[in-house]
């Protein structure tokens, strides 16, 4: 994954073995952990210097053995207070989908396209985005998914390499990373608007997971544009 593009391997940087396909999950484990404890002392952006050092900056959630990962923006206040991703309103919103498309049961890797808090939880940065991108590609290396979700704007610009509208790239199919990708607005979204307008985006929402679920399962994705392989 790491090209003649790039000055420094992350992965030399932290001392550690790039990881194998022939991880097993206590290994994988420890990699993460070495790695959440490296983002919780990384200042290579504005956002690193500026936060409270006293809240635990939670790196992932989920099964570190998954074929599904699910990529959001950064931890917002509530995951900072818990610890925890996604433990805020829009994390209801997400096992919402989850559930309706039948995703539920199914072993799942969630973690952020920044591993700061964006200032007043608003937008991300290029650079800030940027900055943290190897985390997010350290990530994919351990876990190793068949399919990866982008959830909104910035985890799409990290995981694609560019901006780029969620709305124009739904139901694209992206090959990366060894995975099938695709990108979906972000939980949050459903968590800012009235009722009325909440189900109706919710009932559009929730094709994309419906999508994925089809992705998974191998069946026919016929309206589906091939989007084939980002920069």
């Amino acid at each position: 994954m790491w090209t003649r593009k790039q000055i420094v391997n992350p992965w030399t940087e932290l001392g550690i073995v790039e990881p194998s396909d022939s991880m097993e999950r206590g290994e994988r484990l420890r990699v993460l952990d070495v790695l959440a404890n490296y983002i919780n002392t990384c200042t290579k952006c504005y956002l690193g210097t500026i936060r409270d050092p006293e809240k635990i900056l939670p790196l992932y959630m989920g099964n570190p053995e998954a074929k599904i990962m699910l990529v959001g923006k950064a931890p917002a206040y509530h995951e900072l207070r818990t610890g925890k991703l996604f433990a805020g309103k829009s994390g209801d919103e997400l096992a919402w989908f989850l559930n309706m498309a039948g995703l539920a049961e199914y072993g799942i890797y969630i973690c952020n396209a920044c591993c700061c808090r964006a200032i007043n939880d608003g937008q991300l940065k290029t650079k800030q985005i940027k900055s943290c991108r190897a985390h997010l590609l350290m990530q994919i290396d351990v876990v190793q998914p068949d399919f990866i979700v982008a959830m909104g704007d910035a985890a799409a610009h990290a995981l694609l390499g560019k901006k780029m509208r969620v709305g124009e790239e739904r139901g694209k199919v992206f090959e990366k990373y060894g995975a099938k990708l695709i990108v979906t607005y972000h939980p949050a979204l459903y968590t800012r608007s009235t009722v009325e307008v909440e189900e109706r985006n919710k009932e559009e929402g929730l094709k994309d997971w419906v999508f994925l679920k089809e992705l998974i399962d191998g069946k026919d994705n016929s309206d589906a544009e091939p989007a084939g392989t980002a920069d």
